[in-house]
């Protein structure tokens, strides 16, 4: 019953975690690339050009890096322990 309760949080971690820019929908995928669009332009690059592909496309790497390091960060954090007293479940 542990294990389940554990595995269930440690899924549901995961869930919260970003996702690569191909694990989203492609509704996901469309508000991506408006929000990172509109930081390249900010920036200074103008929409149809090479330089403003580029850094969408730059963004996207970023996105699917930090995304896997904070996996990996998690799957390496260790063991939990949990102790039950009563009601109360508290892991650490």
């Amino acid at each position: 019953m542990l294990r389940i309760v554990l595995v269930s949080a440690v899924a549901l971690v995961l869930a919260g975690c970003n996702q690569t820019f191909s694990e989203m929908s492609p509704e996901q995928q469309q508000e991506f690339v408006q929000k990172r669009g509109a930081e390249c332009q900010i920036i200074g690059y103008k929409p149809g050009t090479r330089a403003y592909t580029d850094c969408i496309q730059t963004a996207v790497r970023e996105n699917d890096r930090d995304t896997s390091r904070q996996r990996a960060a998690a799957a390496s954090s260790g063991p939990t322990t949990c102790n039950r007293i009563g009601n109360t479940v508290t892991c650490f």
